[in-house]
């Protein structure tokens, strides 16, 4: 009897460990249900101004609007990188997107004076797949940018990328051609002066 008992208490428990694996296999999102970020925390608690501008880049963001790269331009010290980080929390609060992800070139720009291989392709790449945690180390590098691209049309991920203007020119292009063939729904903003 108590074989019989434990053969029927394991047969019910592969039923339901059955019935549930599944259902998770089955969901269209992520099991995750907050959001992907590295937003640094806003300097000041109000946000004055900029409504324009923040109206302006939230309807580039919107997923019909086929173009994927835009642009924040202006002088040092009038705020490029507060609406970028200003926006990006919209995106969060809002939920239109998967990931949001902030990368500061001009960090980049005092690494690259010590370590020549650390440019800013490389730099967005590594960053998100490590958001994602997509497993990279497993692909050579010559796969990465298509492994990358083709992991990136499986999300709505937008890209903030701030301060290119201190970027080696040669790195700028690379960056800026390689994001114009990126899917649709993922968005890069990036500033620059």
């Amino acid at each position: 009897m108590n074989e019989l008992l434990f053969t029927f208490a394991s047969f019910l428990a592969a039923i339901i460990m059955g019935l549930f694996y599944n259902r998770l296999l089955k969901r269209e999102r992520p099991l995750r249900s907050n959001i992907v970020r590295n937003l640094p925390a806003q300097t000041s608690q109000t946000f004055i101004g900029r409504k324009e501008e923040i109206s302006s880049l939230l309807d580039f963001l919107k997923p019909s609007n086929p173009k994927t790269v835009a642009g924040v331009f202006g002088m040092g010290g009038i705020g490029k990188t507060s609406l970028l980080i200003k926006v990006g929390q919209e995106c969060v609060n809002t939920k239109i997107f998967d990931v949001v992800l902030y990368i500061p070139a001009r960090r980049l720009s005092t690494l690259n004076n010590e370590n020549a291989n650390n440019n800013i392709l490389e730099t967005v790449i590594s960053t998100t797949a490590y958001a994602l945690e997509l497993p990279t180390s497993q692909i050579t590098d010559s796969e990465k940018e298509a492994f990358f691209r083709a992991s990136l049309s499986k999300r709505r991920v937008l890209l903030l990328i701030d301060g290119l203007d201190e970027v080696m020119e040669k790195e700028q292009n690379e960056l800026l051609n390689f994001l114009s063939s990126l899917p649709s729904q993922t968005k890069v903003i990036i500033s620059s002066r």
